[in-house]
């Protein structure tokens, strides 16, 4: 009884392993009429004095004193016309190989796909349509990275290489099912979706209930915001003492980006989480600052207090599957870490070593990272406050055509 009610906490920590709304592309998408194919290569190392692997935090940074090959992420796509006269439609597939995998998967999809810490996944496959209603609905239906949330997947389009734990722990990594966003006048943007929940794929949903998204965005001048909900049950069939099919969790998400010159960027996000079956909460808040020295440094720093009351969302995940397992409530060898208020401090640098050619888009990523239990002990299995850790990556990104 006590490991399936851990199994049920644990399917909880899954609210998040990846993704958000994403950030501005580092390319444009290639024009409506052609297919294009980019990605980007990413490896990174984190070290931490003493620490034991996996080290509690961001899932995709937890090994500590060890190189990771973190993502192959291949993007094909052919975006629809943005006519406003007729529907168009087009498709969007994103392939990815390596240790972030092992948070990226959809329920039931790819477990036996690994190689030591690397995994493969289908990040995204959808069609994707273009509705002349209002100033244009873009409709997706497939798998898709989820629009809540700042921080994404995509090694470019994140401020550091380390993940808040907003992202990590607080919002939807993918959803699988349909998703529109009607754009109107005055820069505001109506979200709405239907999908089978938290990081659950459509034929292995963790229970048998439908999820929703709703909420909105706006984007004019040097302000853009974008608040989105997602509700819908999410834990597993045989959850003890819940009701997995009409206990519901409320994953909510607000982030304001605001360009206040050419050279420094503001980004505050605040997150609540609420899980009815579990009867815990979480959520806290998340202020970045990002200051442009040349075209090719920038610095950047980010301020973050998390709290998870229960300790039901913070999880360790020694094994590639342990993440995909403990969502279904199968046995896995994943480890919470108990109830605690986090505070989260990092600094770093992205610096881009070639100005010119094809490798002027390769970027370094160091950064110097401060975690701290204000309440409870969840470094160091258990007998930790604080946890320093020194980490780098580089990022290749590339585009064929």
């Amino acid at each position: 009884m006590r490991r399936r009610a851990m199994m049920a906490g644990l399917a909880v920590a899954l609210t998040a392993v990846l993704p958000g709304a994403p950030a501005d592309a580092q390319e444009a998408p290639p024009a409506a009429n052609r297919i294009g194919i980019s990605g980007d290569i990413e490896a990174g190392l984190t070290l931490s004095p003493g620490g034991r692997s996996p080290l509690t935090g961001p899932p995709l940074t937890d090994r500590a004193n060890v190189p990771l090959f973190n993502q192959a992420l291949l993007t094909i796509e052919k975006p629809p016309d943005p006519s406003p006269r007729v529907i168009t439609a087009g498709f969007h597939l994103q392939l990815l190989f390596g240790s972030d995998a092992r948070y990226t998967r959809l329920t039931g999809q790819f477990a036996d796909a690994t190689v030591d810490r690397a995994a493969f996944d289908v990040v995204e496959a959808q069609l994707r349509l273009r509705l002349p209603v209002a100033r244009g609905i873009d409709v997706r239906i497939g798998s898709y990275v989820s629009p809540v949330g700042y921080e994404v997947l995509a090694a470019p389009d994140n401020i550091f290489y380390s993940h808040s734990y907003i992202f990590s722990f607080g919002v939807p990594t993918k959803h699988a099912g349909l998703l529109t966003t009607t754009h109107l006048r005055g820069g505001f943007d109506i979200y709405a979706g239907i999908d089978a929940g938290v990081n659950a794929s459509i034929e292995r949903d963790d229970n048998g209930a439908a999820a929703f998204i709703v909420g909105f965005g706006y984007a004019r001048d040097a302000l853009s915001l974008v608040a989105l909900s997602h509700i819908g049950p999410e834990l597993p069939r045989g959850a003890p003492g819940v009701r997995p099919n009409r206990d519901l969790r409320y994953v909510n998400d607000v982030f304001l980006t605001w360009q206040i010159s050419k050279r420094l960027m503001l980004v505050s996000e605040l997150n609540y989480v609420r899980d009815d079956g579990l009867r815990a909460e979480a959520g806290g808040f998340a202020q970045y600052a990002v200051y442009t020295l040349g075209p090719r440094l920038s610095i950047a720093g980010r301020a973050e207090l998390w709290r998870d009351d229960k300790g039901v969302f913070v999880a360790r995940f020694p094994g590639v599957n342990d993440a995909l397992n403990a969502q279904l409530g199968l046995a896995s060898s994943a480890q919470l870490v108990g109830a605690a208020t986090y505070l989260s401090l990092t600094a770093g640098l992205s610096w881009r070593p070639w100005k010119r050619g094809g490798a002027a888009g390769v970027r370094l990523r160091p950064e110097l990272r401060y975690d701290r239990a204000l309440a409870g002990r969840p470094f160091d299995e258990g007998r930790g406050q604080d946890q320093w850790t020194l980490a780098a990556d580089i990022v290749l990104p590339f585009r064929l055509r």
